[in-house]
């Protein structure tokens, strides 16, 4: 009977090994006591010959014992070919130094970089990439990645990494950009080099961010931080520019859209997705579900007075549509981005730029917490050691809001 865990040592001959018992669980080792380092481990299911020595002339001082595996006596037909490997194997590992697992490695590695593709990658990548703690990307993340990183591959989706060269990197760029847009392009440009670079891969993305400047945002196109007198000039000029348009229009709506995302620093897509639903406006809160949220965190936050009256008015022009912000083309579907608008108004200023407003106005008002701060822009990052000790208080929000409506609309 043998022993599971312990090693043995005996003399492996064809007829010693054909009638060693496999074991009923685990693993048990004989090692040849006439070939040195020749060793064979039995589980329940095989008996696998290994080579286990010491490598010798090594100039980095690594003389290890890793144990290489030579494969069982069907895998390579015949003892015959196990004492024959044996030899070879040795001699190169105490001759010569050769590492066979590192090499394994490599060939595992290089075999595995040139027939595994782009979706392959993009499925480890996704996990354990973004950290925020969570080990993983953010669902609203994940949607923008794969959608413009499927875009920008193309046909070469399903195909080996190494198939995307780097002309052809450049070509796909051209052709997403022609028919998606700038942002979808550059977006998948970007997911493509971070994942070359964090599977260690040949980066082909270096041609088309040379030829094309504009896969690169520029420091000029960023807009700055809106400082609270801007940030009333800004609301004077959306109030005057809505009393010029007509009423129920693509652009008033767009402009209460941008009232709304400095009055509550959602974010762009939350606004757009918001439900008559989620809305008390009898005591001015808003219910935003985890789906809806960057952080998958449902969010409670109190609604300015201002902002109440905002979507009351919008609440008697709504009719039966759920929404809050409507298209006119489908009462059923979000508001669409409006161009025009935007185009005409004098500074480079979008809705996620009112969580800028929001921010900036309120940390610089004396009576307003930074912890007040944070949690009316809903942010759940634990490297914050403020956030973790001072809390905001629900008074201190509603508070919050109210200063943050005097500010843009003075009186």
């Amino acid at each position: 009977a043998v022993v599971v865990g312990k090693t043995y040592r005996a003399k492996l001959t064809k007829e010693a090994v054909e009638i060693l018992p496999l074991a009923p669980t685990g693993v048990y080792v004989v090692k040849d006591a006439a070939r040195p380092g020749l060793e064979l481990r039995v589980t329940k299911g095989s008996k696998t010959f290994y080579c286990r020595t010491r490598m010798g002339k090594r100039s980095d001082g690594n003389n290890r014992a890793k144990p290489v595996r030579l494969g069982t006596a069907d895998e390579l037909e015949g003892f015959a070919k196990v004492w024959t490997m044996y030899a070879s194997v040795y001699g190169a590992i105490k001759g010569e130094g050769r590492d066979f697992n590192a090499e394994h490695a490599t060939a595992r590695a290089e075999f595995k970089r040139t027939t595994e593709t782009p979706a392959a990658y993009w499925g480890r990548y996704k996990v354990g990439t973004a950290a925020h703690g969570r080990g993983k990307l953010r669902p609203a993340t994940v949607r923008g990645y794969a959608h413009a990183l499927t875009v920008f591959c193309g046909d070469h989706w399903e195909r080996p990494m190494d198939a995307l060269t780097h002309d052809l990197v450049s070509d796909r760029y051209e052709a997403t950009r022609a028919a998606h847009g700038t942002m979808t392009a550059r977006m998948g440009l970007r997911v493509l080099r971070a994942m070359q670079n964090k599977f260690d891969l040949p980066t082909t993305t270096a041609k088309a961010f040379k030829a094309h400047p504009d896969a690169r945002r520029k420091i000029g196109e960023r807009a700055g931080r809106i400082n609270p007198e801007q940030a009333a000039t800004v609301v004077a000029f959306l109030l005057d520019y809505q009393s010029k348009s007509a009423a129920n229009s693509a652009r008033w709506h767009h402009v209460d859209l941008m009232l709304l995302a400095m009055l509550t620093g959602l974010r762009n897509h939350t606004l757009r997705a918001m439900r008559w639903d989620w809305l008390d406006l009898q005591h001015g809160i808003i219910k935003v579900p985890a789906e809806y949220m960057k952080n998958c965190l449902p969010a409670e936050l109190p609604l300015a007075t201002r902002a109440v009256a905002i979507l009351k008015a919008r609440k008697a022009l709504a009719g039966d549509s759920p929404l809050v912000f409507w298209s006119h083309r489908n009462r059923e579907k979000c508001l669409p981005k409006c161009t025009q608008f935007f185009n005409e108004m004098p500074w480079r200023f979008g809705p996620h730029d009112g969580r800028k407003v929001l921010g900036t106005v309120l940390v610089n008002h004396p009576g307003v917490s930074y912890p007040t701060v944070k949690a009316l822009l809903t942010h759940t990052d634990t490297t914050d050691v403020t956030g973790i000790y001072a809390k905001a208080t629900w008074n201190s929000m509603r508070e919050g809001v109210e200063l943050l409506a005097a500010a843009l609309f003075p009186a």
